[in-house]
């Protein structure tokens, strides 16, 4: 607790940017960052769209963190193989007609 405490003083708390896909203006304003600047950092990350930012903050050290919605999460290689193996389990289950 007590480190906690001192680092928030020496380095300052994270900034929330966007929430659900929303521009936190207020923040922007204080921080004195742009739209443009923030969707530029974005477009540095491959994010095209704040609507896919599930969340982004400033943060102590100057960088922007960020999750993406669900929905527009890449898929992992893991994901991948998984649907992957369901797909041929489905696919081998269908009967086949002989001709």
């Amino acid at each position: 607790m007590k480190g906690n405490f001192l680092e928030e003083i020496i380095m300052g708390k994270s900034k929330i940017l966007i929430e659900n896909g929303s521009l936190n203006m207020e923040n922007l304003k204080i921080l004195k960052l742009t739209v443009d600047q923030l969707e530029m950092n974005l477009r540095e990350k491959n994010i095209m769209n704040v609507s896919d930012v599930q969340w982004a903050t400033l943060e102590p050290n100057g960088r922007i963190g960020f999750a993406l919605k669900l929905e527009v999460q890449p898929v992992t290689k893991k994901e991948f193989q998984q649907l992957l193996h369901k797909v041929d389990q489905a696919l081998s289950q269908i009967p086949t007609s002989s001709s």
